[in-house]
C-alpha cells in the first residue's frame, strides 16, 4: 500500500473528481450475466481494511487476464477514496509516460538529464480508463458507480460495450426506471406498427397503452407478450426485436 503526501493526494483527487463530473461519465451497475469477480473484490476492499492490497492484486491480475494484443497497456491505480462518510473504491487506467528527470551532479558541478521510464504524476498524464464503484446501500442509490472510459465511444452511447465495463468490471449501463418505461413504451409501439394487419396493430397499441396504466408497479416484455400478443411467431419476432434494439426482456420497475 502507497502512503500519499498531501500533494499527491490533491494530484488524485483533482484527477478524480474532473473525469467523474464530465459530461462522459456515466451511472453503471453490477451485471449478474457477467462472471467478473470484481464487486465482491471491491466489496472486500471498502468493508476491511486489512485486505487492500491483496485483492489490488487480484483485480490486476484480473484485469491483465481480461485484455488482449488489442488492448493498449498502462498504469492500473486502484485508491480506497471517502465520499462524505463512506468508503468508495476508484479503479484507474493511466496512460504510460516517458519523461526526463534533472538531477544535479556536485562533483563536476553539471547536470544529468535521465530518461524516466512508466511516468504517472504530471499534469498532461492522460486517464484512460476510470471507475468509481461503492455499496450502493451506504448511500441509498439504485446504481453501484460511475465509469468513464476515454478510449470507448460507449459515454455518447451506453448501448455499446467494452471490454473494460463488461469483461472487467462485470457491469453494465444504469438506466433509471423512468428512462427504461419510457423506451418499453417506444419500442413496444415501433413494434406494433410493423405488423401488417392494421385491425391487429389497434387492438395491440390499445392494449400496450392499458397495460402503461395499470397498477402494476413492475413491467415485463415478457408478461406483455405472453397476455397480449396473440401467435407463437408475433412473440418471438416481438422478444427478438427488442433484443435486437438491447433492450432486456426482464421485468422493470415502472415509473
Amino acid at each position: 500500500e502507497s502512503k500519499m503526501a498531501p500533494l499527491m493526494r490533491s494530484f488524485f483527487k483533482e484527477k478524480i473528481v474532473s473525469a467523474l463530473k464530465s459530461e462522459n461519465a456515466f451511472r453503471i451497475c453490477y451485471d449478474q450475466e457477467q462472471n467478473s469477480p470484481i464487486s465482491w473484490y471491491v466489496g472486500d476492499i471498502i468493508s476491511n481494511d486489512d485486505v487492500f492490497v491483496e485483492k489490488s492484486h487480484l483485480i490486476a491480475n484480473y484485469l491483465f487476464e481480461k485484455q488482449n494484443g488489442q488492448n493498449s497497456g498502462g498504469i492500473l491505480v486502484i485508491i480506497l477514496c471517502k465520499l462524505k462518510d463512506s468508503k468508495t473504491c476508484v479503479v484507474f487506467k493511466l496512460d504510460k509516460e516517458i519523461g526526463a528527470q534533472l538531477t544535479e551532479d556536485k562533483e563536476t558541478e553539471s547536470y544529468d538529464i535521465a530518461e524516466v521510464q512508466n511516468l504517472m504524476l504530471s499534469n498532461k498524464t492522460r486517464i484512460m480508463k476510470i471507475a468509481m464503484l461503492t455499496i450502493k446501500e451506504n448511500f441509498h442509490i439504485d446504481f453501484d458507480g460511475l465509469l468513464v472510459d476515454y478510449q470507448s465511444s460507449i459515454g455518447n452511447n451506453k448501448n455499446l460495450e467494452s471490454y473494460f465495463m463488461c469483461d472487467f468490471l462485470g457491469c453494465r449501463a444504469f438506466e433509471d426506471p423512468k428512462t427504461v418505461t419510457k423506451k418499453f413504451y417506444n419500442f413496444s409501439k415501433i413494434f406494433i406498427s410493423q405488423i401488417p394487419d392494421q385491425i391487429k396493430q389497434a387492438k395491440y397499441l390499445i392494449h400496450l397503452n392499458s397495460y402503461m396504466q395499470s397498477n402494476e408497479t413492475v413491467l415485463s416484455p415478457g408478461d406483455f407478450a405472453d397476455r397480449f400478443i396473440e401467435t407463437p411467431q408475433e412473440k418471438d419476432d416481438y422478444r427478438n426485436f427488442l433484443l435486437s434494439k438491447k433492450f432486456r426482456i426482464e421485468g422493470f420497475q415502472k415509473k
